[in-house]
């Protein structure tokens, strides 16, 4: 689901089905507000994200490396550890993404 122009705002969203929703909205590219009556958890929630998101943004800049750095069809060695690379980062993407 792309929600790239989107922004919710999730009522009770820093636990349980609150929590869900604004981990799928944000996984999916949504702008999120977290409103709860528990601010520390709320505020805790919406820093844990913002890490994921850095480090799914690193993730992404480094496959995008790789990408300029395609190995040449000739040798076999270099096929190899640029599929085991590329492997390596499309794994973190998708943990990063549920």
């Amino acid at each position: 689901m792309n929600l790239q122009n989107t922004v919710a705002l999730v009522t009770g969203g820093a636990s349980g089905l609150g929590e869900a929703t604004v981990r799928r909205l944000v996984a999916g590219g949504a702008k999120v507000i977290i409103a709860d009556l528990n601010t520390e958890k709320g505020e805790a929630l919406a820093y844990e994200l913002e890490e994921q998101l850095k480090t799914l943004r690193r993730s992404i800049a480094q496959l995008n490396a790789l990408e300029l750095k395609r190995p040449s069809l000739f040798s076999l060695k270099a096929v190899k550890n640029y599929s085991k690379k590329a492997k390596h980062h499309c794994e973190m993407l998708f943990r990063l993404s549920q």
